[in-house]
């Protein structure tokens, strides 16, 4: 039985979860992938501590960065997946999407003096990681969805 051309099956319909549940494992993707990262530059040599609100200077831990790159990715996905019907969601979601992640350095810039340069480097690439973990994923199933 053939379907019209912007008509789709039941199976390939796009939902809120289905986007969600997309950002959350390009999160968890960039969570694992940040957490290496981290290992490998404190391996080499890069203070791995940094400032945490009322606690003072801690290292992170591996479920600090899959938890928080999960939960925005999921995020990602909810504000995707309201866009999903709009023929211009992909556009829309990957332009707010590069101002979070612009907006995000603000945590690792203003991480006081006592805090490594290298290490607040690695905090923003650790975002970046994210970013391109999820954004794509995300923006190519709302332009396949449009069509």
């Amino acid at each position: 039985m053939a379907t019209a051309k912007n008509e789709q099956s039941p199976s390939a319909v796009l939902t809120l979860g289905n986007v969600m549940l997309i950002g959350a494992v390009g999160g968890v993707v960039g969570g694992v992938l940040s957490f290496v990262l981290w290992l490998i530059a404190g391996l080499l040599g890069m203070p791995t501590e940094v400032e945490i609100p009322q606690q003072g200077l801690q290292d992170l831990a591996w479920f600090q960065f899959i938890g928080f790159a999960t939960m925005s990715g999921a995020v990602g996905g909810l504000v995707a997946g309201l866009l999903r019907n709009r023929a211009n969601g992909a556009q829309v979601f990957t332009i707010v999407s590069v101002a979070v992640v612009v907006v995000s350095m603000a945590g690792p810039l203003s991480q006081p003096d006592s805090v490594a340069g290298s290490t607040k480097i690695v905090l923003m690439l650790t975002h970046i990681l994210v970013f391109i973990t999820v954004v794509p994923a995300i923006a190519r199933k709302l332009r396949a969805n449009v069509t």
